[in-house]
């Protein structure tokens, strides 16, 4: 029996001998990431359609851009453009506002309507089943789009509301003031959710008048992404939309020149200041944008950036500070910085932003610095196709500023290219002195903390 055992029981391993368990499989490297290149289509009446087909989930997405915006608002009607915009989802068609409602509720489709500088954009999500419903709203909402009185007015309250909250809010006082000065007397220097007296006596008429102006064949841009195909989408949106006839675009924006300077505005007792500065930036066709980008990384564009990591990090004055630059085809295109620091160290913060913006343009950014810029600019890029949504909204820009269905690819491509020397160069254009830079604060708290020149402004 002894022997049996004996038998029975393995003999002691070899422990010099490696253990299955312990040869860890070998990664591959991630494989590049392509980002998704358009297919590029156009319907009859020659509106550009651009398509990205995402087999999968049954979903859709559609992007309608118009162009003009803001920027069409007349200098006596500000807001008027995004009110307008605002009905084109409360009755279209033969549906009253409820009814359409009751329509996209039912069918679980979405439609929003936003507006920005430049454009009008309307955002459809929707099941595939339901594409040909949804392009029917789609198209009412843009061709036939019903301005009721009662709808007018209930709309008219919403916005007043939103003037009337925007009004106590800091931040946004900081940008309605800075767009302002930044801008002059133009279109894009109103405040974006217009006034009280421009807004209050603005009709169904007046209304349905700005949207009739700024629509025309010319002037739309469409992106379609998740389970469509090419052919087969463009055909439904030549039903629904072929009928929209070519016309004439509104009168640009003419480009005034910016008041620059160093402003206030006072809020009174404000237990934080906002600090926003304003510069000219570049446009999205401009050579240098990519390393201009880069640049603005390195100061504020990340978590680690210098200027947060001073602001936040090291000081400990604020939550958060960001420098962004905005490139757009035509007027607006700016860099933007803003943060809300405690108030007792705003003359601080705002020495450090001065101090980093002229280091900057002496010393420059570092290699390390580079690389981490186009790390996070990759990652960006990344992030912004996340979804079908986000994807129809990233290309969305792109067709709008008239870029090609594959810019992203060729971006991506190039951020190896950019030199230490290229982002440097740019960030010498970055000067205080020729854009606004504006606190939000107490007047009798900052004030004595501030050096140099500073004017007061009101915030309406």
């Amino acid at each position: 029996m002894s022997l049996l055992f004996l038998l029975a029981c393995p003999k002691d391993p070899d422990v010099t001998a490696p253990h299955p368990l312990d040869a860890h499989p070998v990664v591959a490297a991630a494989p590049d990431f392509i980002p998704p290149a358009a297919l590029a289509v156009t319907l009859d009446n020659g509106i550009p359609v651009w398509v990205h087909p995402q087999p999968g989930l049954p979903l859709v997405a559609i992007k309608v851009l118009v162009d003009g915006g803001r920027s069409q608002d007349p200098l006596d009607g500000a807001g008027l453009t995004a009110f307008s915009d605002r009905l084109l989802s409360h009755g279209a068609g033969e549906r009253d506002a409820s009814a359409f409602a009751e329509t996209l509720e039912q069918a679980a489709i979405t439609l929003s309507v936003g507006t920005t500088d430049h454009n009008t954009r309307i955002t459809v999500d929707t099941h595939a089943d339901r594409v040909d419903l949804a392009l029917e709203l789609l198209a009412d909402a843009m061709l036939r789009p019903a301005f009721d009185g009662g709808e007018v007015d209930k709309v008219r309250e919403q916005v007043l509301g939103d003037i009337a909250q925007s009004q106590d809010e800091p931040r946004e006082q900081a940008r309605v003031v800075s767009n302002r000065l930044f801008f002059g007397l133009s279109p894009l220097g109103l405040p974006s959710p217009g006034t009280v007296d421009s807004i209050t006596p603005l009709s169904s008429e007046s209304l349905a008048n700005s949207w009739a102006a700024r629509l025309h064949a010319g002037a739309v841009h469409i992106v379609v992404t998740g389970a469509v195909q090419p052919e087969a989408i463009r055909q439904a949106l030549n039903a629904h939309l072929g009928s929209l006839e070519a016309g004439e675009a509104g009168a640009p924006t003419t480009p005034i020149p910016p008041r620059t300077g160093q402003f206030l505005v006072h809020a009174e007792e404000a237990p934080q200041s906002v600090i926003r500065l304003v510069l000219p930036g570049w446009s999205i066709d401009d050579p240098d944008l990519n390393a201009a980008r880069m640049g603005a990384i390195v100061l504020g564009g990340t978590f680690t950036s210098r200027l947060n990591t001073i602001l936040r990090e090291e000081k400990g004055w604020t939550y958060g500070a960001r420098l962004s630059v905005y490139p757009e085809d035509g007027p607006g295109s700016r860099v933007v910085f803003q943060s809300s620091v405690v108030a007792e160290h705003t003359g601080d913060a705002v020495e450090v932003l001065l101090e980093q913006l002229a280091l900057a343009a002496t010393d420059g950014i570092t290699p390390d610095e580079l690389a981490k810029a186009q790390g996070a600019r990759r990652t960006s890029i990344v992030s912004a196709l996340g979804s079908r949504g986000q994807t129809a909204s990233t290309l969305g820009h792109l067709v709008s500023w008239g870029l090609q269905p594959d810019a992203m690819q060729t971006e991506l491509a190039g951020l190896p290219d950019i030199t230490v020397e290229a982002v440097n160069a740019q960030l010498k254009k970055l000067n205080p002195a020729s854009g606004v830079l504006l606190v939000v604060g107490d007047r009798e708290s900052v004030t004595p903390q501030l050096s140099g020149t500073w004017t007061e402004e009101t915030a309406w």
